[in-house]
């Protein structure tokens, strides 16, 4: 079995201190940096633009796992983003009411260059996204209500795995990546590995650390 990839979050990070901190991350065994980009809509809190993530993209020496929180963002929004060349462009299932749109801009992003993912808030099922997973390389099971960093996981949630795992088992599908993104601490994680997520996001764990490069490694050696 391969080991759990790691996206450390950025979101903890004041914004002054944000990039000694991805500097650090440069030097980890971190696979990816997580940038949550909320729009202070979709969500409460407001977070950064498109252009600082092209910025963090430019100081970060990990491929870039971004995460968009706003509200129903058009291929002219996500266009933006693809210009920081992210490893995988995530969009939430909750903000399209026309799913053909939803999927038109699933299919933009790869087409683009990068893996198409869709986020799912707590409270939306999995049969409810069914007719949009054929249209996804990466999946996001969100374990908090997303928005605020530091919450505590919903445990529920990441039981979602299993049937995301089972519907892409009939059709055939191996390479779908699906991230747990939400509350994950020292004490939990070990219950995402045994679930089989492949990446897990970290963001206040890490942060909080005295040590921070040990804790991504500890976690690592897991």
């Amino acid at each position: 079995m391969e080991k759990i990839k790691l996206s450390v979050s950025t979101n903890p990070a004041p914004l002054d201190k944000m990039f000694e901190y991805i500097a650090k991350l440069n030097d980890s065994e971190a696979d990816f940096v997580h940038c949550d980009v909320m729009d202070g809509k979709f969500v409460e809190n407001f977070t950064y633009s498109s252009s600082m993530v092209k910025q963090v993209k430019k100081e970060s020496a990990l491929p870039l796992d971004v995460h968009l929180m706003v509200q129903s963002p058009s291929k002219w929004t996500l266009r933006k983003f693809l210009k920081a060349k992210p490893y995988s462009l995530t969009i939430h299932y909750e903000v399209y009411e026309n799913k053909q749109e939803l999927i038109d801009c699933l299919q933009y992003i790869y087409k683009k260059g990068s893996k198409a993912g869709l986020a799912i808030n707590p409270d939306t099922k999995i049969s409810d996204v069914e007719a949009v997973l054929p249209y996804c390389q990466f999946i996001i099971v969100m374990t908090v209500v997303p928005g605020k960093s530091g919450q505590t996981i919903i445990p529920d949630c990441l039981n979602k795995i299993k049937q995301i795992r089972r519907f892409y088992k009939k059709l055939g599908i191996t390479d779908v990546e699906v991230e747990v993104d939400g509350g994950v601490n020292g004490e939990n994680i070990q219950k995402a590995i045994d679930l089989g997520y492949d990446v897990v996001v970290m963001g206040s764990y890490i942060y909080n650390q005295k040590n921070q490069l040990k804790a991504i490694k500890d976690i690592k050696s897991l």
